[in-house]
C-alpha cells in the first residue's frame, strides 16, 4: 500500500473513533447519567454497556494515533529539531522532557492508589441518613459479609430483596443485583430499615424485662377486683353526653401495611393501598409517564423524595 493511502486510512480511522468517542461519552453523561444503573437502557445497553464500547472505542483510538506518530515520526523529530544550528540540540532535548512530562501527566492516574472516602467514618456523615454499616455495602461485598457487618439476618434479606431460595453466602451484591433487577443502593437502604426494626424490637423486649413485677398481694387485690360483677357501663344518652371512641377502639392493624412500604415496593403497590397515581406523580415529583412497576427506592434516588413521604402520602389516604 503506498505511503499516502495508508497515512489517510490511520487517519479517517483516528477521525472515526473520535467521533464516536464523543458519542459515547454524551450518551453516558447526558442520557443514561449516572444513576441509572440496570434499568434504563439505549438500543439494549445501559450505562455500563456503553462505557465498555466507549473504552474499546478509546482503545482503538489510541492505536490509530500510536500508527500515525510512527508514520511520520522523522517529519515530527525533523520539526523538534530544525535546522542545524547553534541550540538545535538543546531545543530537542527541550521537546524530548516535554513529551515525557506529557505522558507521565496522562498515566499519573493510572498509576496513583485509589481511595476510598465515600465509607470513611471519620469527618464524613454518610449518605441519605444511611449508617456507616450500610454505606460500606458495595457490589463486591458477599451475603455473608453483608450479615457479618449489619446484623440483618438472611432471612429478612431474601425477603426484603426477592432472593431465591439457593441463595449462597458466598455470592457477591453485584451479582445477585443484575441477576434479581435491584440495586446496591436498595441493599443499603433495606438493610438501614432491618437494623432499625431490630433496634425497635430489642428496646421492646428490654423494656418488659426491666418492668417491675407486682407484689402478690396488689395481684390478688386485682384478682379479687375481677371477680367482682361489672358494673353497668354510663348510658350516655340519658346523660346527654356524646360518645367519642378512644385510641383503642381504631383497629390495631391499621399502620400495619406502612411498615412494608421499602425500596423494593412498586409504584403499582403504592395505587392498591389507596393513593391515587395522579397525587402519587405530583407529590413526589414524578414524570407522567411513569411505569407501574417502577420500584420505590430507585424513583427516590433520581426523583429526590423519601420513603417517610410515601408512607405519610399512603396514611393520609387511608
Amino acid at each position: 500500500m503506498k505511503r499516502s493511502n495508508l497515512n489517510f486510512l490511520v487517519d479517517a480511522v483516528a477521525f472515526v473513533m473520535f467521533l464516536f468517542l464523543v458519542v459515547t461519552g454524551v450518551i453516558m453523561e447526558f442520557i443514561l447519567p449516572s444513576g441509572t444503573g440496570h434499568w434504563t437502557t439505549l438500543w439494549g445497553l445501559d450505562r455500563h454497556g456503553w462505557g465498555d464500547v466507549h473504552f474499546w472505542f478509546s482503545v482503538v483510538f489510541l492505536a490509530a494515533l500510536a500508527l500515525h506518530v510512527y508514520l511520520h515520526w522523522k517529519w515530527i523529530v525533523s520539526v523538534l529539531r530544525g535546522r542545524p544550528r547553534e541550540g538545535s540540540g538543546t531545543r530537542l532535548g527541550l521537546g524530548a522532557v516535554g513529551l515525557v512530562a506529557l505522558l507521565l501527566i496522562a498515566v499519573a492516574p493510572l498509576l496513583s492508589p485509589v481511595e476510598r472516602t465515600a465509607n470513611s467514618r471519620a469527618n464524613t456523615e454518610p449518605r441519605w441518613g444511611l449508617s456507616a454499616e450500610a454505606e460500606a455495602l458495595q457490589g463486591s461485598t458477599t451475603i455473608e459479609e453483608v450479615v457479618g457487618i449489619t446484623g440483618v439476618s438472611l432471612e429478612y434479606l431474601a425477603d426484603a430483596l426477592g432472593l431465591p431460595a439457593d441463595v449462597s453466602l458466598d455470592d457477591r451484591l453485584g451479582q445477585l443485583a443484575r441477576e434479581n433487577g435491584f440495586s446496591v443502593a436498595e441493599v443499603r437502604e433495606i438493610v438501614e430499615q432491618g437494623r432499625a426494626l431490630s433496634d425497635q424490637k430489642e428496646v421492646s423486649l428490654s423494656m418488659a424485662a426491666s418492668a417491675p413485677e407486682l407484689p402478690t398481694t396488689v395481684v390478688a387485690q386485682d384478682t379479687a377486683i375481677s371477680a367482682m360483677p361489672e358494673a353497668a357501663p354510663p348510658n350516655h344518652e340519658l346523660q346527654g353526653e356524646d360518645h367519642e371512641p378512644h385510641e383503642q377502639d381504631h383497629e390495631p392493624g391499621s399502620q400495619a401495611g406502612l411498615a412494608d412500604i421499602r425500596g423494593s415496593t412498586t409504584i403499582g403497590e403504592i395505587v392498591e393501598l389507596g393513593v391515587p397515581l395522579a397525587v402519587l406523580q405530583r407529590e413526589l415529583g414524578l414524570p407522567s409517564g411513569t411505569p407501574l412497576v417502577e420500584r420505590l427506592g430507585r424513583l427516590a434516588r433520581v426523583y429526590g423524595f423519601t420513603l417517610t413521604q410515601v408512607r405519610d402520602l399512603v396514611d393520609s389516604h387511608r
